[in-house]
């Protein structure tokens, strides 16, 4: 199953990270957190379209992070990345 993150990429996301953190405990917790929170927020079908290769601009906008207009309201979004 692919994954949003992965061991490579996971310490840019986030606010500390150990050199000392074992890679397999990395893919562990990514796994933990995608099945406990990530899929049952999105959704199976969501998830996996965010984690294929054809992203519309709405799904890189999830997981990339900047502005939309909502109700003629402009906000800003992170990315789905920092929830992990």
């Amino acid at each position: 199953m692919k994954h949003l993150l992965t061991a490579d990429n996971w310490s840019g996301y986030t606010r500390i990270a150990s050199k000392h953190v074992d890679e397999e405990e990395v893919d562990t917790f990514i796994e933990e957190c995608e099945q406990l929170f990530i899929i049952p927020a999105v959704g199976s079908d969501m998830f996996l379209r965010l984690v294929g290769e054809d992203l519309d601009e709405n799904l890189s906008l999830l997981l990339e992070g900047g502005e939309y207009v909502d109700k003629a309201r402009k906000s800003t979004f992170l990315r789905v990345f920092v929830t992990l």
